[in-house]
């Protein structure tokens, strides 16, 4: 599991400077990720709401530094469970969440 995840990790990282590639590849890490706990509902969730998530990337990542942010969280989130650490993994996942609700107001109010 966490060679998926450090595998999915990687393909996001090489996609940095490719916008919707990055977009395509910040949602995959995101399924790798709720698949690794074992619990079908947490893929079930992520499918269920993958169009929305892909929607909401689109806009957040507009946000100049928004995409260096996305992946140094995803570095974060990795190292956490790659050390078997659930609380940082949280609170890691946490701040990413709030970075992208920011970074989503911002991007709104940016012309595509």
């Amino acid at each position: 599991d966490v060679a998926r995840l450090d595998a999915a990790l990687e393909v996001n990282r090489a996609a940095m400077g490719d916008l919707a590639e990055f977009q395509r590849t910040d949602v995959a890490y995101h399924l790798v990720l709720a698949e690794i706990g074992g619990n079908p509902v947490f893929g079930a969730l992520h499918g269920a709401i993958a169009e929305w998530l892909s929607l909401q990337r689109k806009v957040s990542l507009r946000v100049e530094g928004a995409a260096e942010q996305a992946l140094a969280s995803h570095q974060r989130i990795f190292d956490a469970v790659a050390a078997r650490a659930p609380e940082q993994a949280w609170a890691a996942m946490d701040e990413h969440l709030r970075q992208v609700m920011l970074h989503y107001g911002k991007g709104k109010e940016i012309v595509p």
